[in-house]
């Protein structure tokens, strides 16, 4: 680093607190209140020896796939900062920034500094990072891109010492999220774009090390639920599924360049029929965009930028119809690097034809600053974060669970109910519905119909969820002092646990 490079970086510092910050001391929310206010994994440090024990990893973790340096992250930030939500904010606000500065130097190695320091401010305030940023157990796509951006720089440095330690980087990241696959690849792509030619030797390390992690990941360390979606089509067959995905790429394209409307569960509807408009839409969108590659086949930025999004999105591309969240803004946090350098190209060129191209990017950067400060607002407060997220998605259960959650603390269990029950009708195989049920059920002395509901919960074949249903039993017997039937459903929950 030069010292020409610190007002750069202190302004990617300052942009991302001044976007960010004032989210630092809103609750915890979501995933975020299940590993940290309700976890008892995270409490003991000693639980880190679990996350190299398959038969235990996903039995006391409750993490659904094998990412043992993010788990590794909640158990250390609960040891430092316990339920404070503030610090585990400022640390992933941190990482997104340390990200940031990490793209500037990356670009500023392949390219120029003009180029490096546009596309890291761009990074540092596009409004599709939110998630990832205000969500705490969302900082795997965070982690992976820091050692991505890691492996990359020290791969371009050429010596063998920074070759290891760059491996190393790589094992880090796939550690983090199974995204950091696609890695390779996109070495592959840099030197055909920038050295036009290939270092096979090289990459022979990077595929060893995505190869052996692979058995780890889906051999060693498979989770109950992962098992039992081992081919999940989100179409009535594979091929409206793949009709379906090619919808998923013009949308992440939309949201990450113009973010008008950001939500947890974007709204990419299964195809149905390969008539329907959106499906004729997405394959011209897809077919222009391969067009532009060809077209700017001789330009090695522009080409390296546009296919850097669709090669890092491979991971979650879904070809292999196992990921239940098939669309999520978070998996663009690693992919928008590609975005951010092609628009830095697109404004350095129109620099240099007009004036105007300053006053274009002032606006840009003001309308995503605009639609990052207003995304913050949903997450001032439990209440906040859920029923915008039953306004944005009224056809997923999710925040019909997260409005039924609001109720029950409100004393108001028949809206409760009511709530729940609708969240069923969305998610009919979600057991914590159930379990939310049978609880409303219970509080409202319709004792019969909770046994009923916490019976099919503990019939589950995931021993989380089933020890849930043996407690929910318990607790209706010890109430009505049958003692022995209360213990008996208190040591079956206590033996899953053990």
């Amino acid at each position: 680093m030069k010292k020409s490079d610190l007002p750069i970086i202190a302004l990617i510092v300052l942009v991302g607190f001044l976007l960010f910050g004032s989210a630092l001391n809103y609750p915890f929310t979501y995933d975020d209140s299940v590993f940290f206010s309700d976890s008892v994994f995270v409490r003991k440090i000693s639980n880190l020896g679990v996350l190299f024990e398959p038969s235990k990893y996903f039995k006391y973790s409750k993490e659904l796939t094998y990412r043992p340096f993010s788990v590794m992250t909640y158990l250390v930030g609960f040891q430092l900062f316990k339920v404070t939500p503030f610090y585990h904010r400022l640390i992933n606000l941190s990482l997104h920034i340390l990200a940031s500065i990490l793209v500037y130097f990356f670009i500023k190695k392949l390219l120029d500094k003009k180029i490096a320091s546009l596309t890291a401010l761009l990074f540092v305030a596009l409004p599709v990072h939110s998630e990832d940023i205000l969500f705490i157990t969302f900082n795997d796509d965070i982690l992976i891109t820091v050692f991505c951006l890691l492996a990359f720089i020290l791969y371009l440095k050429g010596d063998e010492k920074s070759y290891n330690i760059s491996l190393l980087f790589f094992l880090l990241a796939l550690l983090s999220k199974e995204m950091a696959f696609s890695f390779p690849v996109i070495l592959i792509i840099y030197d055909l774009c920038f050295n036009k030619k290939l270092a096979l030797r090289k990459y022979l390390g990077y595929f060893l090390v995505a190869f052996l992690f692979f058995l780890i990941r889906f051999f060693a360390f498979v989770s109950p639920l992962e098992k039992g979606m081992a081919w999940n089509c989100i179409s009535e067959n594979y091929f409206l599924h793949i009709l379906t995905m090619l919808k998923v790429f013009p949308y992440y394209l939309k949201i990450m360049v113009f973010p008008k409307m950001l939500m947890l569960y974007p709204l990419v509807a299964p195809v149905k029929s390969f008539l329907e408009t959106g499906v004729i839409i997405s394959i011209l969108v897809i077919i222009l965009y391969l067009l532009l590659i060809l077209y700017f086949s001789k330009n090695k930025t522009v080409l390296f930028a546009l296919l850097f999004v669709p090669v890092s999105l491979l991971p979650v591309s879904n070809i292999i119809p196992t990921i239940q969240n098939y669309v999520a803004e978070r998996y663009l946090y690693f992919p928008s690097i590609g975005i951010c350098l092609l628009l830095s190209v697109l404004f350095v060129k129109l620099f240099e034809r007009t004036k105007l191209a300053g006053v274009f990017l002032s606006v840009l950067l003001f309308t995503y600053s605009i639609v990052i400060l207003e995304r913050n607002l949903d997450y001032r407060t439990f209440e906040d974060f859920w029923l915008e997220t039953l306004k944005q998605r009224p056809t997923h259960g999710a925040g019909y669970i997260g409005a039924g959650c609001i109720s029950a603390m409100k004393n108001q269990n028949k809206e409760a109910l009511y709530y729940f029950k609708k969240a069923l009708e969305f998610s009919p195989g979600d057991y914590t519905v159930y379990w939310n049920i049978a609880n409303a059920y219970l509080i409202l002395r319709e004792t019969a119909t909770a046994e009923v509901m916490f019976k099919q919960i503990s019939a589950a074949h995931m021993d989380d969820v089933a020890c849930n249903g043996y407690c929910g039993l318990s607790k209706i017997y010890l109430n009505q002092n049958n003692l022995e039937k209360g213990k008996k459903y208190i040591e079956k929950a206590i033996s899953l646990n053990h």
